[in-house]
């Protein structure tokens, strides 16, 4: 795996093009400037300490200073006190791995000991924030799973024993083949040792619940929903609508129970059992999944497909304890380096490959506005659009040109001459126009020439 460094972040090359972005997550650090800013008062510091002249705070009165005095004897002792216990615990350590290292342990592991780690990944079906102002849409189930898969092999390739990895989950929940995809994603890192810790801000119910449930441990904010251990399913039935509208609906099948529940014929006792039956199956492998992480709960009382706020969902034995993510991943960072795991976006165009992409646009806006004025150009705009992306010398040529190059060759088209050659625009790009006959214009001609346009794929 490859790795990028991208200001204080790195990208994370996977299989596939899939990148994930690594992000340190470092509060002293990240707030550094604004607690410098707000300890000195807003002072600048190069003002005249008494403060007469330089605008700066008034005299302080002598027992002020007295006070100040007493304040930098406590905090020099404070910090001797300090040192000395970091100094005899150092000296503890040395000789507890000195001891461990002549016994035979791997000194990789003993290194990992020391240097504990903390990865916080996402699972969040909420659109995300938009960088460019323009409203996001949330994402698909399909690239939540991708993204978690490649979270977890990344995680599972770089973890030791001693790292931990924080899931924070925001989920209504879904269907049951996806969600129960990603909780065994997730589990994976659990099995492997690794000690996980799922975090609830919002929501996780239903399937959101069967991914956090599979976490070593699991924490919520106190007033997040959390639960839902259930089934659902639903469909419309529409049979009488259709009768009533004249319309039949022929539908065979080839096995017993293929089609338990209908949606254009009506449903039968039998089948509307046996859907039952199915969604009992379902309910009990969930509850079997939900006690094989959780096994403290009441089957009875947590797994009627009711949703708890996590204060009343902790004494039932749905959570562990009452914290926020942030809160959480605050804490771990005193005592373990904290990193936030992402999917990377993409990678906008800078340079050579900008000026590619806007030569592009620019191309492509001068097509369509010739291809609305001049009907009759389309097919020289469609194979344009076709041949220019793989032309080699794409960057010299001018959208002026091209357009010129495009009416020119329209005029031409319109009044039947034929053309051959390529102006400025177009043979900078190293293109050559087809020749166009005058005869291609004429009746069924046209339309000829517009089907095969139409079975070549362009528009």
């Amino acid at each position: 795996m490859r790795l990028a460094r991208s200001g204080g972040r790195f990208i994370a090359g996977g299989h596939e093009g899939f990148q994930i972005e690594i992000i340190p997550l470092n509060d002293e650090l990240r707030y550094s400037s604004a607690a410098a800013a707000i300890a000195s008062g807003g002072r600048d510091s190069t003002a005249d300490g008494d403060g007469a002249a330089g605008g700066g705070s008034p005299a302080k009165p002598k027992t002020c200073g007295e006070a100040e005095e007493a304040l930098k004897l406590a905090e020099k002792a404070e910090r001797e006190a300090t040192n000395a216990a970091r100094t005899k615990a150092a000296a503890e350590l040395v000789a507890s791995l000195k001891q461990q290292l002549s016994e035979g342990a791997p000194a990789r592991r003993l290194r990992q000991k020391l240097e504990p780690r903390l990865f916080v990944i996402d699972f969040d079906t909420r659109a995300r924030a938009s960088r460019d102002g323009r409203p996001a849409a949330p994402p698909s189930t399909r690239a939540l799973l991708d993204d978690l898969r490649e979270q977890v092999s990344l995680l599972l390739h770089v973890c030791s024993p001693y790292d931990e990895v924080v899931l924070r989950i925001t989920s209504p929940g879904g269907p049951v083949t996806d969600y129960g995809l990603a909780a065994a994603h997730f589990a994976r890192l659990k099995t492997a040792g690794v000690k996980t810790t799922a975090v609830v801000d919002l929501v996780a119910a239903s399937g959101g619940y069967m991914i956090a449930c599979a976490a070593s441990q699991l924490l919520a904010a106190p007033f997040a929903i959390v639960g839902s251990i259930g089934v659902v399913a639903q469909a419309p039935n529409v049979h009488r609508l259709l009768e009533q509208n004249g319309v039949e609906v022929v539908q065979r099948t080839a096995g017993e129970y293929k089609r338990t529940i209908q949606i254009f014929q009506p449903n039968t006792a039998d089948g509307l059992r046996k859907f039952d039956e199915e969604l009992a199956l379902i309910h009990s492998a969930f509850i079997g999944h939900v006690q094989a992480h959780r096994a403290n709960l009441d089957p009875a009382k947590v797994c009627t497909g009711e949703s708890w706020l996590a204060t009343h969902a902790l004494p039932l034995g749905l959570i562990d304890g009452l914290a926020t993510s942030d809160q959480y991943i605050r804490a771990k960072q005193q005592e373990m380096d904290a990193y936030l795991l992402r999917p990377a976006p993409p990678r906008r165009p800078s340079g050579l490959m900008a000026l590619l992409s806007r030569t592009t646009d620019a191309m492509l806006d001068v097509a369509d506005a010739a291809r609305a004025a001049l009907p009759l150009a389309g097919k020289l705009i469609s194979w344009t659009r076709s041949s220019i992306p793989s032309s080699p010398s794409f960057f010299t040529a001018s959208p002026r040109a091209i357009a010129a190059d495009v009416a020119h060759q329209t005029l031409h088209e319109a009044s039947g001459a034929t053309c051959g050659g390529a102006g400025p625009g177009l043979a900078a790009l190293g293109v050559q126009p087809p020749l166009l006959r005058a005869d291609e214009f004429g009746g069924s001609a046209l339309e000829a020439d517009a089907a095969r346009v139409g079975g070549n794929g362009h528009s």
